[in-house]
């Protein structure tokens, strides 16, 4: 008995060892190789108001892709194609095909030129994208994707800008203030986070010196603008 046991181990071991050399070889085949967004419903704003010069007639933006394999000592190509097309018929853009995923390289950049046409300083725009394989990349997970960029002449208010830290931390809303931090702090993410937990008194400090070495001030009151919180916004 101890015999037969001993030996259904020996092949319960044997068919796991082999099971996982099987999934090795399925996970590392350069067939499967592939392209997906960073995350499911994967989104990316882009404004012109970001450019050195905001007024030229056209740029192009970039969506990061990852490459879900492994990295290939030869150029890969893939492609992209339009789910949802502008909602405005004045909204131009082109996508430049194909992509490629350079030599080396795990992040691909999918090149979007668009237009500044009128309706954009109106209202921003937005299209919705899907990868497509080819032979030498797959598209990879169908959570992963699809993505939507969005086009604008304007900075948007940002997520991180709630009025709880408009109350507390930034003040009120403009988006000269994203500007500002563009000019001074070189990015609009959230300049509260990052460099350590004493970084937002000090760029609170730069940001207000610009601001009123520049006599800085909201267009509509002509009240001179801080990073400065205002515990009435949003009562």
């Amino acid at each position: 008995m101890k015999t037969i046991k001993k030996f259904l181990v020996i092949f319960s071991a044997m068919s796991l060892l082999i099971a996982c050399e099987a999934e090795q070889v399925m996970l590392f085949d350069p067939a499967m190789d592939g392209v997906q967004f960073e995350s499911p419903a994967d989104t990316s704003r882009f404004t012109f108001a970001m450019l050195p010069d905001p007024n030229v007639e056209s740029t192009i933006f970039t969506v990061p892709v990852l490459l879900a394999g492994r990295i290939a000592n030869h150029d890969r190509r893939f492609y992209v194609d339009i789910l949802e097309g502008a909602r405005h018929p004045g909204t131009r853009y082109e996508i430049i095909q194909p992509s490629i995923l350079k030599a080396g390289e795990h992040i691909a950049n999918i090149e979007i030129r668009v237009w500044r046409t009128p309706n954009l300083d109106e209202e921003n725009d937005m299209i919705t994208i899907a990868l497509r394989g080819s032979s030498e990349l797959v598209s990879k997970f169908a959570l992963h994707s699809t993505h939507t960029p969005t086009f604008g002449t304007r900075f948007e208010r940002p997520i991180w800008w709630s009025d709880s830290n408009a109350r507390t931390t930034f003040g009120r809303w403009h988006s000269l203030k994203l500007e500002v931090l563009l000019r001074v702090l070189g990015s609009i993410e959230d300049p509260t986070l990052g460099a350590g937990a004493g970084a937002w008194p000090f760029r609170q400090r730069i940001l207000n010196d610009y601001l009123e070495y520049h006599d800085i001030r909201y267009p509509d009151t002509g009240e001179p603008m801080r990073f400065i919180g205002d515990p009435t916004i949003g009562m």
